[in-house]
């Protein structure tokens, strides 16, 4: 999300449709992609803890 922030902010393009770009970038999309991150990283870290827990109880490695 850096990356666009930068891109956006070194960026020439002008105009209206910059604008609502911007504002749907930091009001929506941004709010909405840092949520699926989240959302992803606890369901790889349940995965991990699952698999450790089978590991465990299967006796394997």
């Amino acid at each position: 999300m850096s990356t666009v922030d930068g891109v956006l902010n070194g960026t020439t393009w002008q105009g209206p449709a910059r604008e609502r770009f911007v504002e749907d970038w930091n009001v929506s999309f941004k709010s909405a992609l840092g949520k699926l991150n989240e959302a992803f990283g606890v369901a790889g870290r349940d995965c991990s803890l699952r698999a450790e827990e089978l590991r465990r109880v299967m006796g394997v490695g």
